[in-house]
């Protein structure tokens, strides 16, 4: 668009629409072109790789950047969030939601913005003071009974994605919640605070510290040295999901696991109940195959000592017969049946020591599962509480719509039991 029609429609000569004011301020902005200093926040490329995004900010502002994927790969240093670059860019307005950003042509570091420059120095000293270190990482226990959370209830949905996860699978497991600020500068004081608190707690088996995803500033909370230390600190296991997948804070480096999200973090605390009543199944039938080994095992150790005996009978029958010329022959096999033998002792050690080592990993299998089949016990809900409803038949009753007026039902208490007649249905 020329100058001169620019001049034209804004003498007032014709009724624009927003999409042509748009325009108008796309072709006089596109005219400057300058340098800009400012530190790099929320780097994100589109999902065609074709435009790179990202926003330069200081203390009083900031704007929105856009380059060209080839420009950015081709630069000689790596652009990431928090580092300080100079841009030589356009100015220009996205004409369908009349947002200006700028256009870049040209990028340069100034050096790594104090942010970024301060988290990498941070890392560095934590490495070295082995916080980060695998060997002091705790394992996480397989039946966790009661697990604490750290987040924010009104958060971008980190807490109802982790209970969710943990109902579905696993909804014996009580949730204790510890409702914290996840940015902000409050919020590294109340993570601290909330670790402390569950640590002192006895029944607590499993921590998981979570957020949902946001910008580099919303996650420096989980970047800072007091966190980190109290994770790693933390002597019970935490498992630690920050953002998104391609998000890795401090905190995470610290935990004694990592989750790629507050989904994931939650799948790792708790097996599926469905998986593990089906192996308590196969464990039940191998323990019963089991109880019959004992009993083949001696029935074919009989047959081979019988055929030895049977053929040292022969030989000696032989020998008092006269027959002498098998003389050699026979002591020849008796040289053969002492091997035999005693390698036949050597397999019975080896069959008794494998089966009691096969017994006792079997046992432990057991009492694990033992231990499963009492945390999915319904009784074991009573004792916190719950209550359970059934009817005449001893059917259990889920819903209102099981239920008829005049009918008469029983609720199970942890001390007895009531039996009710229903007046009235109120839903």
């Amino acid at each position: 668009m020329e100058f001169t029609q620019v001049q034209k429609l804004l003498s007032g000569e014709k009724i624009l629409t927003p999409f042509e004011v748009n325009q108008i301020a796309r072709e006089v902005l596109e005219s400057l072109t300058f340098k800009v200093k400012g530190e790099v926040f929320e780097l994100k490329r589109d999902k065609k790789y074709t435009l790179v995004y990202f926003g330069l900010k200081d203390e009083k502002g900031r704007v929105k950047c856009i380059a060209s994927h080839y420009l950015i790969d081709n630069l000689d240093f790596e652009l990431k969030d928090g580092m300080e670059i100079i841009v030589l860019a356009q100015l220009t307005v996205y004409e369908m939601k009349g947002e200006f950003q700028l256009r870049v042509l040209e990028a340069s570091p100034v050096g790594k913005g104090s942010l970024y420059e301060e988290l990498e120095k941070l890392k560095a000293k934590l490495h070295a003071e082995g916080i980060f270190d695998s060997t002091r990482k705790k394992p996480l226990p397989e039946f966790p009974e009661k697990i604490g959370v750290i987040t924010s209830e009104k958060g971008e949905g980190a807490w109802k994605d982790v209970l969710k996860v943990i109902k579905e699978r696993f909804p014996a497991v009580e949730l204790v919640l510890v409702d914290v600020m996840v940015e902000g500068k409050k919020a590294v004081a109340q993570i601290v605070k909330a670790l402390e608190v569950l640590n002192q707690r006895e029944d607590i088996d499993l921590i998981i510290l979570t957020r949902g995803g946001g910008s580099f500033e919303d996650f420096m909370p989980f970047n800072t040295e007091e966190v980190a230390k109290a994770v790693a600190n933390s002597h019970i296991p935490v498992i630690c999901a920050i953002g998104h997948e391609k998000d890795v804070s401090i905190a995470e480096l610290a935990a004694d696991k990592r989750a790629p999200t507050p989904t994931y973090a939650a799948q790792l605390a708790v097996k599926d109940k469905t998986s593990l009543l089906q192996r308590i199944d196969e464990l039940m039938e191998k323990i019963e195959k089991m109880k019959k080994f004992p009993v083949e095992y001696q029935t074919k150790l009989k047959e081979i000592m019988g055929i030895i005996r049977q053929r040292i009978w022969f030989h000696l029958e032989l020998k008092k017969k006269g027959l002498l010329f098998l003389e050699s022959k026979i002591e020849e096999f008796g040289q053969k049946f002492k091997i035999l033998n005693l390698q036949l002792e050597n397999l019975k050690e080896k069959i008794q020591r494998s089966y009691l080592t096969l017994l006792e990993h079997k046992k432990k299998d057991l009492n694990k599962a033992l231990k499963l089949i009492e945390l999915l016990d319904p009784y074991r809900l009573l004792q916190k509480g719950y209550t359970i409803t059934y009817n005449r038949e001893g059917k259990l009753i889920t819903s209102i719509k099981d239920i008829q007026e005049e009918e008469i039902i029983f609720t199970q208490f942890k001390e007895g039991k009531v039996k009710s007649k229903v007046l009235k249905k109120l839903i």
